[in-house]
């Protein structure tokens, strides 16, 4: 059906365009959109001037007719770049005017020439980054102006150099920072600027050693949780001087063990932690331990659609009309928002 109606559109703007019916191919692009394909210039002809341009542009391109260009309109430059790289003709750059430094960064990136670089105007520094990226030649980063630090950045890793993050400018801390973790070493924490406690975080989490969290600044006290939970450990929770109530309920969530939830002292996290782990365990009697054991017992009912246990829930209604919703059986619950829910649905189809 989507095919269908994109053809249809294509032939109303095919014909919205021309002025004595429908000319050229209407193609289906990768992502099923609708377009026209021009194949010679007679095709041109027959549309008004503003389509003309598009068309003169797309047959020279097609074509590699370079002269066609000309008849491109505001498309001409554009036309005049890409035909001259497709026929290696290097002298039409001169030709592109307001897209002459394109050209010639189009080209640079061809050849893989530098030398080409210095006459790609605004390109310039793209160029010289582009070229050394393609021929994996640091050297040729410090021409690159203010694209220097990526370079040597790309570089750094390309070449597997870490002595050249010293030279990716802003980007130096990043650069450490990808080593350390790349190389799974703390060392280069240190070089990483802003990026050092990030640094340090990631290398405990990668190497598993609780010890490295005292250096992750802002980042210590979810280290600690992190590593609490990799190891399934609940003492290193006592690491985190305040507000360990989370690193308890998640050691208490990786190893199932419901005891853990006895050392959280927020009482919404320790009611929290006893009902994720009655329903991951399947095991509705460990609600009796939970202070809101109402609430628990309704998000086990639901979790298991278990209707036998909406008696000891928080809303009876509310928990049969949930399982209901799941279930898409409006048998299951009888009060009014029920009957309204499913009326709605009923009246929809």
């Amino acid at each position: 059906m989507k095919y269908y109606i994109l053809l249809i559109f294509a032939l109303l703007f095919t014909l919205s365009a021309c002025k004595g019916g429908v000319t050229g191919e209407i193609t289906l692009d990768v992502n099923g959109v609708g377009r026209i394909s021009y194949n010679n210039t007679k095709d041109c002809e027959r549309l008004d001037s503003y389509w003309q341009m598009y068309c003169y542009k797309e047959v020279a391109v097609n074509q590699n007719r370079i002269e066609l260009c000309e008849q491109a309109g505001q498309n001409r430059d554009e036309c005049i770049t890409i035909v001259a790289v497709n026929m290696n003709n290097i002298q039409a750059c001169d030709t592109a005017e307001s897209r002459q430094g394109h050209c010639y960064y189009e080209f640079a990136k061809k050849r893989e020439d530098i030398s080409l670089c210095n006459n790609a105007s605004s390109k310039k520094d793209n160029c010289f980054y582009e070229v050394a990226i393609l021929k994996e030649d640091e050297t040729i980063c410090n021409n690159a102006g203010t694209m220097t630090g990526i370079c040597y950045y790309e570089m750094a890793f390309i070449n597997h150099d870490t002595l050249l993050c010293e030279k990716a400018v802003e980007l130096k801390g990043k650069c450490n920072m990808g080593f350390a973790v790349q190389l799974k070493n703390e060392l280069f924490c240190e070089k990483a600027d802003s990026f050092k406690d990030s640094c340090y975080f990631e290398i405990a989490k990668l190497r598993n050693k609780v010890e490295l969290c005292e250096q992750t600044g802002k980042n210590m006290k979810e280290c600690y949780t992190e590593i609490a939970v990799l190891r399934k450990d609940k003492n290193i929770c006592e690491k985190v001087e305040v507000l360990n109530d989370n690193c308890y309920l998640q050691v208490a969530i990786a190893t199932l063990q419901e005891t853990t939830c006895k050392d959280i002292a927020d009482e919404a996290i320790h009611n929290s932690c006893y009902e994720t782990i009655a329903i991951k365990t399947q095991k509705e009697s460990l609600c009796t331990k939970s202070t809101a054991t109402a609430k628990c017992y309704f998000s086990y009912a639901v979790a298991f659609q278990d209707t036998s246990l909406c008696t000891l829930s928080s809303s009876k209604e509310n928990c049969l009309f949930e399982i209901a919703k799941i279930k898409k059986d409006r048998t299951v619950c009888a009060d009014e928002q029920c009957r309204a829910y499913f009326d709605s649905l009923e009246e929809k189809q």
